[in-house]
């Protein structure tokens, strides 16, 4: 339900035949990406969130690489 989790590498989707998703969210990849290609993920949450803090910052580690150490929310409850 809600929206649906895709992977992309450097901004390309990837097949979902390519990962799986385990029950705590981890995902894990028949072939790993290759040093140096940006992974990020869309998905969604079955129930409705709300992030904790209006603003949130992050911390530069290396280029285009950025770190938090939590990021608080809480569900919302219909």
């Amino acid at each position: 339900m809600g929206v649906p989790l895709v992977v992309f590498f450097d901004g390309v989707a990837q097949d979902p035949s390519t990962y799986s998703v385990g029950s705590t969210g981890l995902i894990t990849f028949t072939t790993p990406p290759t040093v140096g290609v940006v992974v990020s993920v869309t998905s969604g949450f079955y129930f409705q969130c709300r992030f904790a803090e209006d603003n949130r910052s992050f911390q530069k580690v290396l280029s285009r690489w950025w770190t938090r150490k939590s990021l608080k929310f809480s569900s919302i409850k219909l």
